[in-house]
């Protein structure tokens, strides 16, 4: 947690504040405007509280964020040869801006709370929006997706997944409700289980997305195995049965949905089976053609988001491996997903070694970027904000969870800025006695790795 002197309050809310408008804005045509402002006054509040605020801030640049910014480079350097689509290449930049800071703030903070205040407040609006549209909570077929203020069922029902992660992640963490009292914090962690029951219950009733729904179940199995790894021999049969038990629930579920027999065609489509569905029938033409243009150029492809101009289709290819295949050839495919697998080996990392706090962390990115990963075999998202607001989140607490004692599985960059800091604290010590009976103050369980040296 940080020291309350070095709070970046007004940080925070600002980026709560952007993060909310990301739903409610920036899908909606010429309201895009409203969620870019909120972005900059999010960037400006961060620069002021750095420069006047918070002395003790140390930016940094974690190393996923490091691979996507050299993806972003040689997109960039694809559209040479072609005038078309360099508004992507602006989209990647605020893109990658957003999230250094938005990481950045939360490796000072320690937590996603105020984010997660904004984003569910978002949802929150978006759910009275459908409510007040569908005059209830249901939807009589399969046509009546509900997509809210995003224009899409499908990215909305994601929007609802990312909350159920905020949620979760507010509902584990043993610091939710702060000082408070117990009956406060008890209400509060009540208050985020009705969310995520909430959030499921119009994933599977109103949205109808064929992703969340797999992602929903998949985000449960990842945690009733990761409480099954955690408790002791004799409750792990008592986890076995409670988890097949809501896993099955959650199936009962989702036979109810009017939604249920897209998903159930999915699954057929997924084992080989013979399925006839438009949506499912040309995304498999869409990967056939953009397999094609793969071909006949390998390595670098034809240019950041050219498939859509050669192949006839006028959009995306609904899948992010071959968007990125026939784009920017094998070496884009590589640099991008360079930074999901820095990312997933940190997580790792954190999950086999370290306190069960990190551990916590360590599970929760693990989970997460598989998802995201399965995600990207039906879906375009290496420029989707929500995507770029989960990195952001998944990032900052990884990271910050190498900053807590109790692992010795720094990253190197994390390492060599400790070496660093620990040299000029040893200068300081020789020029000032006095400097060190204050440093030692501060707590054996504090990490100086991550603190700007004072120049005294």
């Amino acid at each position: 947690m940080t020291h309350a002197a070095n709070r970046m309050a007004l940080t925070e809310w600002c980026a709560a504040l952007y993060v909310c408008s990301i739903l409610l804005f920036s899908f909606r045509g010429g309201l895009t405007i409203v969620t870019q402002a909120c972005g900059f006054l999010f960037i400006a509040a961060f620069l002021y509280e750095v420069m006047f605020r918070a002395p003790r801030f140390a930016f940094s640049v974690p190393l996923p964020l490091g691979c996507f910014f050299a993806f972003m480079l040689y997109s960039f350097l694809s559209l040479i040869e072609t005038n078309e689509s360099l508004s992507m290449i602006v989209t990647l930049l605020l893109l990658f801006v957003s999230s250094l800071f938005m990481v950045n703030l939360i490796l000072h903070a320690g937590h996603v709370r105020y984010l997660t205040y904004g984003f569910v407040a978002s949802l929150l609006i978006a759910t009275y929006q459908v409510w007040k549209e569908l005059g209830g909570f249901t939807v009589k077929n399969g046509w009546d997706r509900i997509s809210s203020f995003a224009g899409n069922a499908n990215v909305f029902a994601i929007a609802l997944f990312i909350g159920i992660i905020l949620c979760a992640e507010q509902l584990a963490n043993k610091e939710t409700g702060g000082s408070r009292s117990l009956a406060f914090r008890a209400v509060s962690k009540s208050l985020y289980l009705l969310l995520i029951l909430l959030f499921a219950y119009e994933i599977l009733f109103l949205a109808g997305s064929r992703k969340a729904m797999i992602g929903l179940f998949l985000f449960g199995f990842f945690y009733f195995l990761r409480m099954l790894v955690k408790v002791k021999f004799l409750a792990k049969f008592a986890i076995l049965a409670a988890g097949a038990g809501v896993l099955a629930g959650l199936y009962a579920m989702m036979r109810q949905s009017v939604f249920f027999e897209r998903f159930s065609r999915a699954l057929d489509m997924l084992t080989g089976s013979n399925v006839v569905e438009g949506s499912l029938n040309e995304r498999a033409d869409m990967i056939g053609t953009g397999l094609a243009l793969w071909e006949r150029k390998p390595w670098f492809g034809w240019g950041t988001d050219q498939f859509r101009y050669l192949s006839g289709y006028q959009t995306y290819s609904h899948n992010n491996y071959v968007e990125l295949l026939s784009n920017n050839g094998l070496v884009g495919l590589i640099l991008y997903y360079s930074m999901m697998v820095t990312l997933l080996g940190a997580g790792l990392r954190l999950l086999l070694g370290g306190n069960d706090r990190q551990k916590h962390y360590g599970w929760l990115n693990v989970s997460v970027v598989l998802i995201l990963i399965f995600w990207d075999f039906a879906l375009v998202s290496y420029y989707s904000k929500l995507q770029w607001f989960t990195l952001s989140v998944l990032i900052g607490l990884t990271y910050h969870a190498y900053r807590l004692p109790g692992t010795d599985r720094e990253p190197a960059a994390a390492k060599q800025r400790k070496k660093e800091t620990e040299r000029h604290a040893n200068q300081a010590d020789a020029l000032d006695p006095d400097h060190e009976r204050g440093r030692s103050a501060t707590g054996a369980g504090q990490s100086l790795a991550f603190v700007r040296p004072r120049a005294d």
